[in-house]
């Protein structure tokens, strides 16, 4: 009987993990399939150093920690191999298109031209950007970098977007790609 307990408990607490776990790496915007390779990497984390765990926090403090801190290294992986790999129109365009080969130099292109995009942008833009999608920084942390009010960081980040978003558009156009965003 107790055998019985103790699965049904492990179980229960496995499923409220993984639960938990999913709404920390959703936080990063993640499309879904990458979320669950990553939360399933993150369990393994987690039970492989449950005995590092010894109660000077909360549980779920403790794992929030190990996600937060996989998902961070996760996108500077990600960064570091193609800082365009988190193309801020990715999700969109998944979505809206089947995975063909098509699809892939499509979005290789469109990196490519992202990648020249954001370099023109004036440096007062580019830099919340990058902080914001790149570094996964929040807002108050970018405004203190840049000795500047949130509400600005959140507008020049909005104005770069829309900025590139509409030479994107532009160049989406003038090659005769379709930009479904």
């Amino acid at each position: 009987m107790t055998e019985v307990l103790n699965k049904e408990m492990f179980n229960y607490q496995i499923k409220s993990i993984y639960d938990f776990v999913y709404k920390v790496v959703r936080k990063y915007r993640f499309d879904e399939h990458t979320s669950k390779d990553i939360i399933q990497e993150i369990m393994i984390k987690v039970y492989y150093q449950k005995d590092k765990f010894h109660g000077n926090s909360r549980f779920n403090t403790w794992i929030w920690a190990i996600a937060r801190n996989y998902c961070i290294n996760y996108k500077k992986r990600l960064y570091d191999k193609n800082p365009l790999s988190l193309v801020l129109f990715e999700d969109k365009l998944e979505n809206s298109l089947a995975e063909t080969p098509e699809l892939w130099l499509y979005k290789n292109e469109l990196s490519q031209i992202l990648v020249l995009l954001i370099k023109k942008l004036p440096e007062y833009l580019k830099n919340p950007l990058i902080c914001f999608y790149y570094k996964n920084e929040k807002y108050k942390v970018i405004a203190d970098k840049l000795k500047i009010p949130i509400g600005t960081i959140k507008s020049r980040i909005n104005r770069a977007k829309k900025i590139l978003y509409r030479e994107l558009k532009d160049y989406t156009e003038e090659t005769d790609l379709e930009l479904t965003i």
